[in-house]
């Protein structure tokens, strides 16, 4: 092997290599937000959780989907929200309320246990947000996680994104 050969592939390598572990350092993934064309979600305060749907086909071993309303609504009140869980889409009549209506659309878990850390955890958890007085579609937020953690801790922090994310929007982050 030639020296021009063998520094090439140094320099592949080292590049592979920065590829590789800045991978490691790279923050976590923002989810995904698709709003209608002109809405925005800072006139917003009330927000009526809708129940939780799970399209998983995972066989949890308890009713998943009330701890991930849950974890939704608690992380709501953290950020200072009024949160109802009225079950209906109707809101106030003024608009200030968003209904959010979420999926658990995909779940994988590497866990030995429910509780137990492992292998890799997926999630993958899309809400839908509804204006309270129109009963109008406004937009989706597609959150998901990909973690060792244990599998329950991942599905509650695929809710604590959903919930952050919305906070972001509504204080008139991009």
């Amino acid at each position: 092997m030639t020296a021009a050969a063998l520094h090439g592939n140094r320099r592949l390598t080292a590049a592979l290599l920065s590829v590789a572990l800045g991978g490691c350092f790279l923050p976590p993934l923002r989810p995904r937000v698709h709003l209608e064309p002109g809405v925005s979600l800072t006139s917003y305060r009330v927000f009526d959780v809708g129940r939780v749907v799970d399209e998983s086909g995972w066989p949890f071993p308890y009713e998943i989907t009330d701890s991930l309303r849950r974890r939704l609504v608690q992380r709501l009140r953290e950020h200072g929200y009024e949160v109802t869980v009225r079950d209906s889409a109707g809101g106030r009549g003024d608009g200030a309320v968003l209904r959010i209506e979420s999926r658990l659309t995909a779940f994988r878990s590497g866990g030995l246990g429910f509780m137990q850390s492992g292998p890799r955890t997926r999630c993958w958890l899309a809400s839908t947000l509804i204006d309270g007085s129109s009963g109008r579609r406004v937009g989706e937020i597609f959150a998901a996680e990909d973690d060792e953690l244990a599998p329950f801790a991942v599905l509650m922090r695929c809710a604590r994104i959903v919930a952050d994310e919305i906070d972001r929007r509504v204080r008139g982050g991009r």
